[in-house]
């Protein structure tokens, strides 16, 4: 026999394991929200007019299937605008590194963590891409921020 049922119930049992469920989902999605927020702030940083994604769309991110295909375009629109922007400042190219390779193999990598026993090779890489991408934008981020905006022209006819 595969499993015996208990002969008694116990509530705690339960209330045990719906804590430990509950307890690895806040664990697991904790970094991401701290992700999303980094992703919005960085928006936020750019000019309304050169922006290419609101900063308060990142938040569909965390829509369970949608955002298998969302994150793309998040970190796509994030980092290529974040780049733009510094560069626009003045700030060197190397000093502007978004981390946008890291970024969208970390995304392709989370298509690959819903496979059964591929999740335990691809989690490591996915693991390493997603902290250097977030390092990268925060430090992105944190240099738009640094980086004063350059003084609008007038155009004169």
């Amino acid at each position: 026999m595969l499993y015996k049922v208990p002969d008694t119930f116990d509530p705690a049992d339960g209330a045990f394991s719906l804590a430990m469920f509950l307890g690895s989902c806040a664990v697991l999605l904790l970094p991401r929200i701290f992700l999303l927020a980094t992703l919005q702030k960085a928006l936020g940083r750019c000019p309304y007019d050169r922006r290419s994604l609101s900063p308060g769309l990142v938040w569909l991110s965390l829509i369970p299937v949608f955002s298998l295909v969302w994150d793309f375009v998040v970190v796509g629109a994030t980092s290529t605008c974040v780049g733009n922007e510094l560069r626009r400042r003045g700030v060197p190219p190397e000093a502007a590194d978004t981390g946008i390779a890291f970024g969208l193999v970390s995304c392709l990598l989370a298509l690959f963590l819903w496979i059964p026993f591929v999740n335990l090779l691809v989690g490591i890489g996915f693991l390493i891409c997603f902290i250097i991408f977030w390092v990268r934008i925060a430090r992105a981020s944190n240099l738009l921020a640094a980086t004063p905006a350059p003084a609008a022209t007038a155009v004169t006819t």
